[in-house]
């Protein structure tokens, strides 16, 4: 179809799809990731059913720090890195996050992919210094015209939570 796909790329998208794959796959068949889902919504009831917070803080902080370091390796077989280089990949995946949806990994996923053919598009029709503008503009709209992002769910209990 015309697309050139670098090898090291091809791979990093690959490990990104396993990795989401087997984060939803935790989160929705273990019991400890069932434990984390409970405690993410509402953590007073966590601890009157017996989940310990710290616990599955504790194992949840792992977690994150296993996948932060397979992300690191992917990034680091494409991309030349100094010390200072990992902020921009932080804010390009806060900003996939916002686009995808704070709630969903999926749409986390599907943000990312939808913001790298974006910045792609943006480099080759406009000009290769546009590309971090596109993403911030991207990332701008979505907070102003749907804070839930794509493919989250919007929360009809305004204020719950909040003493009125």
């Amino acid at each position: 179809m015309g697309f050139k796909i670098s090898f090291t790329r091809l791979i990093a998208f690959f490990i990104a799809l396993i990795s989401a794959l087997g984060v939803t796959l935790f989160l929705k068949k273990t019991l400890i990731g069932k434990a984390v889902r409970a405690a993410s919504e509402n953590l007073v009831s966590c601890r009157l059913i017996g989940i310990i917070p710290h616990r599955v803080n504790g194992i949840t902080f792992a977690i994150g720090i296993g996948f932060a370091a397979i992300a690191g390796i992917a990034t680091a077989t494409t991309y030349p890195f100094d010390p200072y280089s990992g902020f921009i990949f932080s804010l390009k995946a806060m900003v996939a996050l916002a686009l995808g949806g704070l709630g969903s990994v999926w749409g986390a996923f599907l943000g990312g992919v939808i913001l790298g053919v974006l910045e792609s598009w943006g480099s080759f029709f406009i000009s290769g210094g546009w590309a971090d503008a596109i993403s911030y503009g991207v990332f701008l709209g979505v907070l102003m015209f749907r804070p839930e992002g794509l493919f989250g769910r919007s929360s009809d209990r305004a204020g719950d939570g909040a003493a009125s």
